[in-house]
């Protein structure tokens, strides 16, 4: 099976470049939306839908496919949302040590 991205990808920039953020969000062509995040109750569309990240000029949320992924499934571990992500939309992940791992998901949490 084809392994994607470019070598030494995070798994985290290969679901970025696999996945588009619109395939989870419904926009109706429009690129603002109510916001996904269960914390806001957003009665008029506060959140903006960028190429590759969503933006909430409401609460302030920002994030990419995983983290948009993470809130829709109430998945809290970022590490654990992109492997079910992957999963959901068949992409091979490039191999990572646990160190590595461990690494990125810090990067994230920052």
């Amino acid at each position: 099976m084809y392994q994607h991205g470019p070598p030494g990808a995070s798994v985290f920039e290969v679901l970025r470049e696999e996945v588009s953020i619109k395939r989870l969000i419904q926009t109706n062509g429009h690129k603002k939306i109510r916001c996904v995040s269960p914390a806001h109750e957003d009665s008029t569309p506060s959140m903006v839908v960028y190429d590759d990240h969503v933006h909430c000029f409401g609460c302030a949320l920002h994030g990419d496919v995983v983290d948009v992924w993470a809130i829709q499934k109430g998945i809290s571990r970022p590490i654990e949302a992109a492997l079910d992500l992957a999963r959901e939309f068949n992409i091979q992940l490039p191999e990572m040590s646990e160190e590595t791992r461990q690494k990125h998901e810090e990067r994230r949490e920052k």
